[in-house]
């Protein structure tokens, strides 16, 4: 897979303000094949939650989920790992 890849102080921050967004970074954009974007991660990007963002694309570009199904999925799923994270975080400390 190809994907273009900012690195940088200036250009991300200027990146960072087209989306709307405080200069936070590090975030990754996701964009299916028509160029929508579907999802924006801000934050760390764990191998789980960037394999679960690409399949839903896949399913999204293939016409099987639409834009707001591929959202909502996204959206949920990430919900669910960022908990479990935390829960495994904690669960650590003990």
């Amino acid at each position: 897979m190809t994907y273009p890849v900012l690195l940088g102080d200036r250009g991300g921050f200027e990146a960072a303000a087209a989306f709307g967004m405080d200069t936070v970074l590090p975030f990754s954009v996701f964009a299916d094949a028509q160029g929508r974007v579907v999802a924006l991660k801000v934050g760390e990007l764990h191998q789980d939650e960037a394999e679960l963002i690409l399949d839903r694309i896949t399913a999204l570009d293939a016409g099987r989920l639409s834009l707001k199904a591929a959202r909502d999925e996204i959206n949920a799923a990430i919900a669910r790992l960022s908990a479990s994270r935390a829960l495994a975080g904690s669960d650590a400390g003990h």
